[in-house]
């Protein structure tokens, strides 16, 4: 008897490390069949750009691929309704994935070609490395800045304050505390004429600084690049590219004077 105890618990010890492998297994097989989903963030996403960019180009095809996306994970929520509430997750996941990809080809495609002096923000008011919360609050309400920079006694830029580091700085210590205290203290700068492109590559870039500052060659501050402005200039950039609406006149076809 004593003989069939250690083949009892080897046998129990296998079957149980079995298990695990095969557990592990469905696991990795489940991942595998995830990532081969045909949506971004996801591999199946790429590849299916990838093989639709054969036909148009890759704007065109982020965005098909992100619509289908976007639908496959319609389908996963709807699953999900029926009785897997972790579809749910996954379908809000794989959906504002797909949204993300396709907003940032779209930004890169405004952003070629264009320059950082042509996109920045150049009517701002600033604000005195002295100043307290509450002149900041005030400066708010006047002009609804998004990013207010912080400018020395020399005009040099020392540093941003966002909206939300304000109203929860003021929070704390209330409208005479310093914004020297709340503001970002440093952000990256570039030069007028470097591409825009590299002012969106910085502001994707951990730890995501709220904006980018433009300075001239004497390291003054000329202007501000925030997301807001680059969406401003993309918005633009499709208004001025949109098509004429209405038919179009034959050649020479001119109404009379």
């Amino acid at each position: 008897a004593t003989g069939t105890r250690p083949s009892l618990a080897a046998a129990a010890g296998a079957f149980g490390t079995g298990n695990l492998v095969a557990r592990l297994a469905t696991v990795n097989l489940f991942l595998l069949l995830f990532n081969l989903l045909p949506a971004f963030p996801m591999d199946g996403g790429r590849v299916l750009r990838a093989l639709l960019g054969y036909r148009m180009s890759f704007v065109h095809a982020t965005q098909v691929a992100a619509s289908i996306g976007q639908g496959v994970a319609i389908g996963l929520g709807f699953l999900g309704l029926l009785g897997n509430p972790i579809l749910l997750f996954i379908a809000l996941f794989v959906y504002l994935g797909a949204a993300a990809e396709s907003h940032m080809v779209q930004l890169r495609q405004v952003a070629q070609g264009l320059i950082a002096g042509e996109s920045m923000m150049t009517r701002y008011q600033a604000l005195p490395l002295s100043a307290t919360l509450g002149d900041a609050a005030d400066a708010l309400v006047r002009t609804a800045q998004p990013v207010f920079p912080v400018m020395d006694g020399q005009e040099r830029l020392r540093g941003v304050l966002t909206q939300s580091a304000l109203v929860a700085r003021l929070h704390v210590d209330g409208p005479d505390g310093a914004v020297a205290d709340a503001m970002v203290p440093a952000i990256p700068a570039i030069h007028p004429y470097q591409p825009l492109s590299e002012a969106l590559r910085l502001l994707q870039e951990p730890p995501s600084p709220p904006a980018v500052a433009v300075v001239g060659p004497d390291d003054r501050l000329m202007g501000l690049i925030t997301a807001d402005t680059i969406g401003e200039v993309m918005l633009t950039h499709g208004v001025n590219n949109r098509p004429p609406v209405g038919p179009a006149r034959p050649p020479g076809d001119r109404a009379a004077a």
